[in-house]
């Protein structure tokens, strides 16, 4: 119940207790004459009194709780008083206030209900479930045939784990009330936790009897009898909601979960069509059974082609929800089917476009694809309905560099590493593509600049540092750091032939050859004699330790490759070294 509800409740209940014909009005005047207020006493807590609930009624409750308490001062025993401040208390967020308050109330006056109601609620809602389970068993013993004090009884004592006398409490108020489908099913529950199985299935058979059609019992009273080993019972009964309803989705879902569960996989197979073609079985009711069969369908060619008529089935019926043609998307995506993923997620986005994942999936897919035309416009339309989330402004910066559009992934870049909270990993990916960025807009300073700052937020990054080392190694510049930086790659990631050609590469530049030569050579080796680089900067590093001959033969081999300098003919030609 609303907080300010109980309060203007007690004005409208007992906040007139100063009129004469009032009983609490009498009990009141007993307490005044037995506190022996003086005749001016009486008069000014009266006045007091009127005024606070006058505050009460034009909702002015910081004068009202000023009142209340000017008037205790005078009258101590003024149970109203403590009733009224326990629901100021309350509104104001000062619960062990409130509970006190109301505490006061029902030990000054124990036989009214209202004040054991607002003490019972408050320790009931403040976990105080002990404390609200007498409060309740006092208010059934002032009115044992108020049905309503059980219930609040009932959940206390459950909270309790006093499961047995939570059903007592539910008995007794069906005895007033009569059976209820409400009342019913939650004797139901409580008998199946009490180990009762044979009174839960009474309970709901007290139900079928009062409504033989109605279905949704029929269903728990079958999976009850599923789940205390009564299959055939079971099944009986299964077939027994279809006689009442032979469209019934749900059933058909429950009835494919019995026969797979027993063995019958082609009838099960023949129930879970049904159930995927029905409208009325929810969305998420079938994506449960997707995800079971698509991990199941991994690696299976008959479960999988079992689970793609399923969805062929789901995305029609369910045509206008999302799901549907995201779960299809994740299937396909899985089997290797990027192109035709796209197509279901990008159906999905048309229907709901507030999908962050699908999103997100649907700008990797591109990334993948090398899509980065259609990357760079749907990452501008995610950052419509996601203009804070990093992620984005990522993917659109990506889409931007490869696109040689620099200065708008610098742009995208920038503006996102500022939204990115505790992810240091992610702050790495945005310096190190910035340091890109500005490389390639020959802005050395500010490249170095997010490269550094890269590696402080992930120093194991071993992409920037071999990019970083290899820019810096094709300047000349800070070549001890490239050196640093090139080395700890290759601890970090040993044998990987663009690392050790990078390496080898700023040795070179160092001019120590002997050591540049050995790691060429690996870098060579690791990489099959493929990469026209490698085998142009080996080519290189011999032309240096004067084996002339051997280096123009690795400069026809770079050649050869495809992929080479702008230098090489010139280098074979002349039998010299061009930078």
């Amino acid at each position: 119940m609303n907080q300010l509800i109980y309060i203007l409740l007690a004005f409208i209940l007992i906040g007139c207790s100063i009129r004469k014909n009032s009983a609490e009005n009498s009990t009141e005047q007993n307490r005044l004459e037995n506190n022996e207020l003086s005749h001016s006493e009486s008069q000014q807590f009266r006045r007091l009194f009127h005024d606070a609930n006058s505050y009460l009624i034009t909702e002015d409750y910081e004068r009202a709780f000023t009142k209340f308490n000017e008037a205790i001062t005078i009258h101590p025993e003024c149970a109203a008083c403590y009733y009224q401040l326990s629901g100021l208390y309350d509104f104001q967020g000062r619960t062990s206030l409130a509970i006190s308050s109301a505490k006061k109330a029902s030990q000054l006056s124990p036989k009214n209900r209202w004040y054991l109601l607002q003490l019972a609620y408050l320790n009931q809602r403040s976990g105080i479930h002990e404390e609200a389970v007498k409060s309740f068993k006092q208010l059934v013993k002032l009115s044992p045939q108020s049905a309503e004090y059980y219930f609040p009884l009932a959940e206390s004592q459950l909270y309790l784990g006093r499961k047995k006398e939570a059903l007592q409490s539910f008995e007794q108020a069906e005895t007033i009330i009569g059976k209820t489908p409400e009342l019913t099913l939650q004797k139901h529950r409580l008998y199946l936790e009490l180990g009762q199985s044979d009174k839960a299935i009474q309970e709901l058979e007290n139900l079928i009897e009062k409504n033989p059609n109605d279905v949704a019992v029929w269903g728990i009273l079958a999976e009850l009898y599923e789940e205390i080993g009564q299959i055939d019972k079971a099944l009986e009964t299964y077939e027994k909601i279809l006689e009442i309803d032979p469209q019934n989705g749900l059933v058909h879902l429950s009835l494919y979960d019995y026969f797979r569960y027993h063995g019958n996989s082609k009838r099960a197979k023949e129930e879970l069509r049904i159930a995927i073609s029905s409208e009325d079985v929810p969305i998420d009711s079938k994506l449960q059974v997707m995800l079971r069969l698509f991990n199941e369908s991994e690696g299976n060619f008959e479960k999988r082609k079992e689970a793609y008529d399923y969805l062929d089935i789901m995305s029609a019926v369910d045509s206008l929800d999302a799901k549907a043609h995201t779960v299809y998307g994740d299937f396909l995506y899985r089997d290797g089917r990027a192109k035709d993923a796209l197509k279901k997620y990008r159906k999905a986005i048309q229907i709901d476009p507030d999908h962050f994942t699908i999103w997100n999936q649907i700008m990797l897919i591109e990334f993948e694809m090398q899509a980065f035309e259609d990357m760079l416009v749907d990452s501008k339309k995610a950052l419509e309905i996601y203009p804070t989330q990093p992620e984005f402004y990522f993917f659109n910066g990506l889409a931007n560099i490869q696109l040689k559009k620099y200065e708008e992934a610098i742009n995208s870049f920038s503006q996102g590493k500022e939204l990115v909270i505790d992810n240091d990993k992610l702050l790495s990916e945005f310096h190190q593509n910035l340091g890109q960025a500005n490389h390639e807009l020959d802005r050395n300073e500010d490249s170095d600049n997010h490269f550094e700052l890269a590696l402080t937020y992930d120093p194991t990054n071993v992409m920037v540092m071999n990019n970083y080392s290899y820019y810096l190694s094709l300047r000349k510049a800070k070549l001890d750091r490239a050196a640093e930086l090139s080395k700890r790659t290759n601890e970090l990631m040993p044998g990987t032939s663009a690392y050790m050609d990078t390496y080898g590469w700023v040795l070179f530049q160092q001019e120590n050859f002997q050591e540049a030569e050995l790691w060429l050579k690996k870098a060579m080796v690791a990489d099959g004699y493929k990469d026209g680089t490698i085998l142009e900067h080996y080519g290189d590093v011999l032309f240096k330790l004067q084996k002339i001959e051997e280096a123009v033969e690795y400069w026809e081999k770079a050649k050869n490759s495809g992929i080479s300098s702008e230098q090489i003919d010139k280098k074979i030609t002349d039998r010299q070294y061009y930078e």
